[in-house]
């Protein structure tokens, strides 16, 4: 997840530098070639993620997202395990001070 958030951030920068950049430009024969130049950086920048320039191309490593995926799965049933576990706690109090669940709510 952390590489999609650096990649955006390049977007971001990139872009931020591509409008300065372009802002200060002069007009007239100049132009033009700054103008392509800026689009294939950009181009470059959004790319960049998807190409690995030893190998080849190859995508966003998935190892991430599935581990950040597994660690929500495993939150989520910790958290039923805990809610279970004091609700059952809740119960027992409750039954030792002779009220039911409907005395209190």
């Amino acid at each position: 997840m952390d590489q999609i958030k650096i990649w955006a951030l390049r977007i971001v920068f990139s872009s931020v530098l591509i409008s300065l950049v372009l802002v200060l430009t002069p007009g007239g024969s100049i132009e033009k070639p700054v103008k392509t130049a800026v689009s294939l950086f950009m181009l470059f920048i959004i790319v960049y993620p998807f190409l690995d320039l030893s190998n080849g191309i190859s995508t966003f490593d998935l190892t991430d997202i599935q581990t950040e995926s597994a660690l929500i799965k495993s939150d989520r049933i910790i958290a039923d395990q805990l809610e279970y576990e004091l609700s059952e706690k809740i119960k027992k109090k409750l039954y030792e001070n002779q009220l039911s669940v409907d005395d209190v709510m």
